[in-house]
């Protein structure tokens, strides 16, 4: 296995997790680990927990877990966001205090806070 240094983001989506915590341990400084894969019912891995542990707080990683959706939670989020526009015009409009051309990004990710919510447009 080839060295590759230390990793800055990682996303993972497999559901692998002896994989995704031999990976963990690649996290750099102020690295981000973003789990959204679910593993199945096997066997228990075993894992340097103290390790993992040391590297989160001293390097100050951070590792979260995020699911998505399911299609009619979308589109009962879409109905709501109707009603609550029918009842509210003006505020649904005002959420969205910026939109910017994709070039932008940078500026928005580091620049100064602003607004409540930016958008990146394209096209």
């Amino acid at each position: 296995m080839r060295k590759i240094g230390n990793i800055d983001m990682v996303y993972e989506a497999s559901g692998a997790s002896q994989l995704s915590f031999e990976v963990i341990q690649r996290l750099g400084p102020n690295g981000i680990f973003v789990f959204t894969g679910v593993p199945g019912r096997k066997a228990p891995v075993a894992i340097d927990t103290d390790r993992i542990m040391r590297n989160l707080v001293l390097n100050n990683q951070v590792v979260f877990g995020s699911v998505n959706a399911s299609r009619p939670a979308f589109q009962n989020a879409i109905r709501d966001l109707g009603t609550f526009k029918e009842q509210w015009p003006d505020a649904v409009s005002a959420l969205i205090t910026g939109r910017y051309p994709l070039s932008a990004y940078r500026d928005l990710l580091l620049g100064p806070a602003q607004g409540i919510k930016n958008v990146l447009a394209f096209g």
